[in-house]
């Protein structure tokens, strides 16, 4: 009943740390619904996990989540081969995760662009950044906070 946005970037540390609360948040409230921005701010390497990102989520969209999670765990993951390495560990499939990362460019940048331009105008100027119900959160908050804030919510 309740939709939280994340603004992220896959080598932002407070990101990594925001995972955690998001965790926790969806294992104790079966009702809030978690929808991710990849806003990938933060150099060339977090460009290049995003695609792979991107390009799971074509090939094979029920391992998204535990790509992603992955990802924001790990700390050596630092770029675009060590990303399709993490995603063929996982069991996705690699030469298909790399044909739709060469044959579908055009629409995985177009992602990229349309969370940035999004972000522009909502005013995401760093990560991570949620949204919660019509409410910008520009920064990490802790799970408190975010339960809180889902709470009013709920009320109105």
């Amino acid at each position: 009943d309740v939709t939280v946005i994340e603004f992220f970037d896959y080598t932002c540390g407070y990101c990594k740390h925001a995972q955690s609360m998001i965790d926790n948040l969806i294992k104790e409230d079966k009702k809030v619904r978690i929808i991710y921005k990849e806003f990938p701010i933060m150099g060339p390497s977090s460009e290049e996990m995003t695609v792979v990102a991107l390009a799971v989520n074509i090939v094979d969209p029920s391992s998204y989540r535990k790509f992603h999670n992955a990802l924001m765990k790990s700390n050596t993951v630092k770029g675009k081969e060590s990303a399709i390495k993490l995603a063929k560990d996982l069991g996705i499939d690699g030469s298909k995760l790399e044909q739709v990362i060469k044959n579908e460019k055009g629409k995985i940048d177009a992602i990229i662009e349309s969370n940035r331009a999004l972000g522009q105008t909502i005013s995401i100027r760093r990560t991570p950044g949620f949204i919660v119900g019509e409410e910008l959160i520009p920064w990490f908050i802790e799970l408190d906070v975010m339960k809180s804030k889902i709470s009013e919510l709920r009320k109105k």
